[in-house]
């Protein structure tokens, strides 16, 4: 049998009890502030009451209100409670804190338009205040284990990824060195071959043997561990050079398509402290791309230059052209414009380029072709 919550008269006193037990009954805030709301006409009548929250961050809110009021402007002291109130046009007031646990959790307020708040509501209040605080208290901690469990959850997602991402990186070191040990067999089949086959073919072979190089170079690049400083080049690099490898190193590629030409255009030999297989490879990046750019009939042209303390060089191609508002994205990894791209040759090439101490820009209209332009500091 459900208790009467409505108090009675003990000594001129209520007796709270039994809507205490009723309020203690209830099985979270809500249901609680739903019995409050349906007993307090009972408890008592022309009385308004508010319940208001101090959260962890120090900041008040009102939690319950027994009227259809306004929200007040709060800071987190008594006196605006108040100040807000008479200015709703109530003359009587009770502000009771609420503390449970031995901290403050709130504030009780009873208001009453007319006439003063009673000895009997006074007890009422003193009665529900520890109450009150102690379901404020619970609440926030509900509330708090929530969103604890919500960080416990999105910091389990990161450890799993984390633990992918490791997983992954295991797997791709392991696939580094044995595409190494695949490069050494290419390297070691080049050199016997040098020594069995025509002088035509020996020109071949020195760009297989390069490229092998190469990839063995950046597989080690690769490798390195971060937190040991690496040795820079210091050898100078003769960009003429550089340039006629990666013709030659692409050949194939664009030998394939009989409408596309490769010409390279040399004033002078500028050297540069750039490692001859980087600059390699940020060429051979920049020709693949044009030479995909190049769907039609085009010609591709590498420049080499130095115009003052710089070497310049630029890839120029014919093709499709990149749109203005694309400059500057087609540099972020993974980005690219290209159905079959990675989006990581470009954004390679000038992370390489820019730990030499140059550039890498575009230029470029839709149509119009593109121009990719290196510019590095020359030997001295």
């Amino acid at each position: 049998m459900t208790p009467d919550p409505r108090p009675s008269l003990a000594g001129g006193q209520p007796d709270v009890t039994p809507m205490l037990g009723v309020l203690a009954a209830a099985s979270d805030w809500q249901s609680f502030c739903e019995v409050l709301d349906r007993s307090i006409a009972t408890w008592l009548p022309s009385t308004r009451l508010d319940i208001y929250a101090i959260d962890s961050d120090g900041l008040t809110s009102r939690r319950y209100t027994s009227e259809d009021a306004p929200p007040l402007q709060l800071a987190s002291a008594e006196i605006m409670l108040r100040d807000q109130l008479p200015l709703q046009g109530y003359g009587a007031m009770l502000v009771k804190p609420l503390v449970g646990a031995g901290r403050q959790s709130g504030w009780l307020v009873l208001a009453r338009k007319r006439g003063s708040v009673s000895s009997a509501e006074r007890a009422i209040a003193e009665a529900l205040a520890p109450l009150i605080a102690l379901w404020l208290r619970y609440d926030q901690t509900v509330a708090q284990l929530a969103h604890s469990r919500e960080c416990e959850a999105l910091l389990e997602q990161r450890l799993q990824s984390t633990q992918s991402l490791r997983l992954r990186a295991t797997l791709a070191a392991g696939a580094a060195h044995d595409i190494g040990n695949l490069f050494t067999t290419v390297l070691g089949y080049a050199q016997i071959l040098q020594q069995d086959l025509p002088a035509d073919f020996q020109d071949d072979l020195r760009m297989i043997s390069r490229a092998a190089e190469d990839g063995r170079e950046l597989l080690r690049r690769l490798q390195v561990d971060e937190r040991v400083p690496i040795a820079r080049a210091t050898l100078e690099t003769s960009v003429a050079q550089i340039v006629r490898d990666v013709a030659k190193l692409t050949r194939p590629l664009w030998e394939r398509q009989a409408d596309v030409r490769v010409q390279t255009l040399l004033d002078g030999a500028p050297m540069v402290r750039m490692p001859a297989e980087e600059l390699r490879e940020v060429l051979v990046n920049l020709l693949m791309n044009a030479i995909a750019a190049v769907t039609e009939a085009g010609t591709i042209t590498i420049y080499g230059r130095a115009v003052g303390d710089r070497a310049m060089i630029s890839v120029t191609d014919t093709g499709q052209g990149i749109a203005r508002e694309n400059h500057s994205a087609i540099f972020q990894p993974l980005m690219t414009t290209r159905v079959d791209g990675s989006g990581l040759g470009l954004s390679v090439s000038r992370a390489l380029v820019e730990s030499n101490g140059g550039t890498l820009i575009v230029e470029s209209e839709p149509g119009q072709g593109a121009t990719f332009t290196i510019a590095l500091p020359l030997a001295v």
